[in-house]
């Protein structure tokens, strides 16, 4: 949210469940490990700690989140997740995109630009909403039952509760609804009251014994809720993991044949889509690769000006059509960049036209690579140092 801030707030932090997909919403000023930490202790005290954690923003990052949560918390133990993990990824990105478009229709309803006071509300839809796989709302799967709004949620009527605004008022009309069932009991009584007077001693023993026949009637009635809500609780998440192993076994079955379908081999010409933020923008959308190797159904890549950084997965990348155009050997495998690099050398316009610093300093001075072509940092410049450069 850089582009518009409200106040001291730029980002957001999505916290979410993984099994039951319940999402915490924060806004935070930075990104930094110490902010991001902070905000997290506040989460895991409420609602416990998890035994991992996982980000897309880098194993590094969680590390570091991890580590200033350990200075904070002595007790706590949390493992980063493994790198590479959609399953767990995707479902966040989609719960992103889900905030964005909740946000903005707040936003627009209630004419107000400060979304920092609205990710509460949103926060309060998206976990109350019927979840497809879950069959339930988030919120049912983690509580065990629906979410309330007060008297709203109650059997009284519109026209009672809306004049209600003490706790007497409302015990007031409570009493109204329960009238005739007390007036029963209370001429019952009157017709037993010199029974009562003659045999007062042992009047008195069998209403002792009645009070303790109620005591144990109502421990029974709250044992017998609590077991039927543990009940529910249990039958609504047994539902949701239901849907959740389906939901997994529909994706590795999807995965499987379009590994099937790739097919790649050494030596097998590719086409690499290029993310916007890395072309300019005559530049073309995918760049023509080589497979150099196959490690764990990893790809690596290679190009006429060097090795490409780091492996690809199948579904990142496909099967270019004909003949072989670039061939193993004819790759520079001595030189190794990143697909920006490659994309620049390749582009008759010079690329998309922005650099990566990579400052430690704030980016105060003529050092900086971005200030010295007076251009603006972007978000690959720095991983969680401050920057005066934005």
């Amino acid at each position: 949210m850089q582009s518009s801030p409200d106040g001291k707030f730029k980002f957001i932090l999505n916290y979410q469940d993984h099994f039951t997909k319940f999402c915490i919403l924060r806004p935070i000023k930075s990104k930094t490990a110490a902010e991001v930490a902070y905000n997290l202790l506040d989460i895991f005290t409420t609602f416990g700690a998890p035994a991992i954690l996982q980000s897309d923003n880098g194993r590094e990052f969680v590390a570091k989140v991890i580590e200033e949560l350990a200075l904070i918390w002595k007790d706590l133990k949390i493992v980063h997740g493994k790198p590479r993990h959609p399953q767990s990824q995707g479902s966040v990105e989609r719960s992103n995109q889900d905030t964005k478009q909740l946000l903005g229709t707040w936003i627009r309803e209630n004419n107000s630009t400060k979304w920092a006071e609205g990710l509460r509300f949103v926060q309060f839809q998206k976990n109350s909403c019927f979840h497809r796989v879950l069959n339930n709302s988030p919120y049912a799967v983690l509580f065990g039952n629906q979410p309330k709004l007060g008297l709203s949620s109650t059997s009284l009527h519109p026209s009672i509760f809306n004049d209600i605004t003490t706790e007497e008022e409302l015990t007031n009309e409570l009493g109204l609804l329960t009238n005739d069932a007390l007036d029963v009991n209370s001429s019952a009584s009157d017709s037993e009251e010199d029974e009562l007077k003659i045999d007062e001693p042992n009047i008195n023993d069998e209403l002792k014994d009645n009070d303790q026949l109620n005591i144990t009637e109502q421990n029974e009635k709250n044992d017998e809720l609590l077991t039927n809500r543990a009940k529910r609780t249990n039958d609504i998440r047994e539902t949701a993991r239901q849907g959740q192993k389906r939901q997994a076994d529909e994706f590795l079955r999807n995965t499987a044949k379009r590994h099937k379908l790739a097919d790649l081999n050494v030596g097998d010409n590719v086409l690499i889509p290029v993310p916007d933020v890395d072309r300019g923008p005559t530049d073309a959308r995918n760049v023509l690769a080589v497979v150099m190797e196959i490690k764990d159904d990893k790809y690596k890549l290679g190009v006429e000006q060097g090795i490409i950084n780091g492996y690809y997965s199948f579904h990142q990348i496909s099967k270019a059509t004909g003949t072989s155009t670039i061939l193993v050997e004819n790759v520079d495998q001595g030189i190794k960049k990143s697909l920006r690099e490659v994309v620049k050398l390749q582009s008759i316009t010079g690329g998309q036209g922005m650099l990566k610093c990579s400052c430690k300093g704030g980016c105060t001075t003529s050092r900086c690579k971005c200030k010295q072509a007076k251009i603006l940092c972007n978000s690959r410049c720095h991983n969680s140092t401050t920057c005066r450069n934005k």
